[in-house]
């Protein structure tokens, strides 16, 4: 079976993200949304939302605000034991600098 993709509001493919859970082969779409558009989905301002994708899969997103008036909904991550952060994360900078 093919994956799935996703096109934004100007017939373009979106990007995607391989799902939170370890075990599950499939991908999420970053998702990119107008302000009114996460208003009417019930999403109040400083809580995060929970999304439920294709696979089945829920995530809690936090919805942070992007130059071109777009919202991206950012993932939010929890530490666990044995399971690595994120790739892509901004280095810390050193300390006393």
């Amino acid at each position: 079976m093919r994956q799935p993709y996703w096109h934004d509001e100007h017939f373009r493919r979106v990007p995607t993200r391989p799902c939170h859970v370890p075990s599950c082969p499939r991908e999420w779409p970053v998702y990119r949304q107008q302000l009114q558009h996460l208003i009417w989905a019930g999403w109040k301002p400083m809580k995060s939302m929970l999304v439920v994708n294709w696979c089945g899969h829920g995530q809690q997103f936090i919805p942070w605000p992007e130059v071109d008036g777009y919202w991206t909904l950012v993932p939010v991550w929890e530490p666990r034991p044995n399971i690595p952060p994120p790739t892509g994360r901004p280095e810390q900078p050193p300390s006393g600098a």
